[in-house]
């Protein structure tokens, strides 16, 4: 009897093997044999996975297509980087895609955020303008030019400024002078002196200020009238003092009745009529609501994170 269990062991277990081998044959045929890590995924006999048998193919992932899709508007952020590496010969921080977009800080960190997670860009965390492009120019969009107007436009000037103003003051040093003596190349600010493309050109006591149709949207360039050159402008170029504040300068030394005097013009306003007076004052608030501030209303003042008012500068 003994013998008789331990053959009928011995059958059981050959008709077991047999089963287990047809299994398995099964399964390779189904997902083919030309996959060698298919095996590798598959599970038999007691195991947790309950979904049945599944393959991981590592060559299959890594040859999906590194290109991820991207909308419009990331389109137009990835052409952006591009471009300005091209000119500047490094990424832009956040500052400088905040100033050409006209949004706020959050939302131009989220958007980095976005094309880091869909792999069309690395960086490095904490890491002053490390961004890197991880798609070829060839699928990136044309740069479109960004055009604002009334409110919209104001705001978008006020944000650069500000965001601008403690980056450039760490960049000003007692010897900085107002143009190089020897030029060595062209001046890429010749272009901008006293030309068509400065306009709205204004003088309030020691301080000039005009708008310059620049080559990615219209920036405003001020300089206080001093010895040392000393101003600030909401183009997206690092270098000090950039080709709008040169041209600025140059504008008004060779070209100074261009400018409107605004102390005449408030002189010339004690001929007009009180009311008169009152309902362009409205007329100012309702397009640009920051103004509220110059009059001392809470909670309409534009101020810097260090609590300089822009408004005010350089009083």
């Amino acid at each position: 009897m003994a013998v008789g269990r331990h053959g009928g062991n011995e059958r059981l277990h050959v008709v077991s093997g047999n089963a287990q081998r047809l299994f398995r044959s099964t399964v390779t045929a189904a997902v083919g044999e030309g996959d060698r890590d298919a095996p590798r995924g598959v599970c038999f006999g007691n195991s947790s996975n309950t979904r049945g048998p599944t393959v991981s193919s590592p060559a299959k992932r890594a040859g999906a297509s590194h290109t991820a899709a991207f909308t419009a508007l990331q389109g137009q952020y990835l052409a952006f980087i591009h471009t300005y590496e091209g000119i500047h010969g490094c990424a832009p921080a956040e500052a400088d895609l905040q100033r050409h977009f006209g949004v706020t800080p959050p939302s131009v960190h989220q958007m980095v955020v976005t094309l880091e997670r869909k792999g069309l860009i690395t960086r490095v965390a904490g890491g002053a303008r490390s961004i890197k492009l991880q798609i070829p120019s060839s699928a990136l969009p044309p740069l479109e030019r960004r055009e604002w107007s009334g409110p919209d436009q104001q705001r978008a000037q006020l944000s650069a400024i500000r965001s601008r103003k403690s980056a450039d003051r760490t960049k000003r040093t007692s010897s900085s002078s107002a143009l190089p003596a020897r030029i060595t190349k062209p001046d890429a600010a010749a272009e901008y002196v006293d030309s068509p493309m400065m306009t709205k050109r204004l003088r309030f006591g020691p301080i000039v200020s005009v708008e310059i149709a620049g080559g990615y949207g219209n920036y405003r360039t001020r300089l206080k009238l001093t010895r040392k050159l000393d101003g600030d402008c909401t183009c997206p170029s690092d270098a000090w003092p950039c080709k709008h504040v040169r041209a600025l300068r140059t504008t008004w030394e060779t070209n100074p009745e261009s400018f409107l005097d605004v102390d005449a013009f408030l002189r010339n306003l004690d001929a007009r009529e009180k009311g008169e007076l009152i309902e362009t004052i409205g007329k100012i608030v309702v397009a640009f609501p920051q103004t509220l501030g110059a009059f001392g209303v809470a909670g309409f003042d534009e101020t810097d994170d260090d609590g300089d008012d822009d408004l005010g500068l350089w009083d």
